[in-house]
């Protein structure tokens, strides 16, 4: 097998090290490339930013118990964290009748959660008709 190669006008190179490198570069520009593409970071590559609207009222899902209140606000509706804390920290996120507080709180299965302001209307949920 060839490991070295020596071309007329070329210092000599190793074939596997020249590999690795264009492997690894390749790697660099495919990153950036899906990354100029997202349109907010965090979402994938052809998912578009979510719409606005003004409140979401959901009734927690087994799937949602024991979440932090702020990722559930991004799981439900596809907000940034930042986004989320700001909501919990301007009072407008109530769990059953109570102001969330702190965004750590965690949510109990069967609870209703309400956020009042900006929120994506892509994901909105709608509550429980029981």
């Amino acid at each position: 097998m060839v490991d070295f190669v020596t071309l007329t006008h070329w210092p000599t190179f190793n074939v596997a090290d020249a590999a690795i490198t264009a492997g690894a570069v390749l790697v660099v520009i495919a990153s950036w490339c899906a990354r100029r593409r997202s349109p907010r970071p965090g979402l994938p590559p052809g998912r578009p930013a979510p719409t606005m609207t003004e409140a979401i009222d959901v009734v927690v899902p087994a799937l949602l118990d024991g979440v932090r209140v702020d990722r559930a606000i991004c799981m439900l509706t596809g907000a940034s964290r930042t986004e989320a804390a700001r909501l919990v920290r301007e009072g407008k996120v109530t769990v059953g009748d109570s102001v969330v507080s702190t965004r750590s709180t965690p949510l109990a299965e069967g609870s209703r959660l309400c956020v009042e302001g900006m929120v994506a209307a892509t994901h909105r949920c709608s509550p429980s008709p029981t």
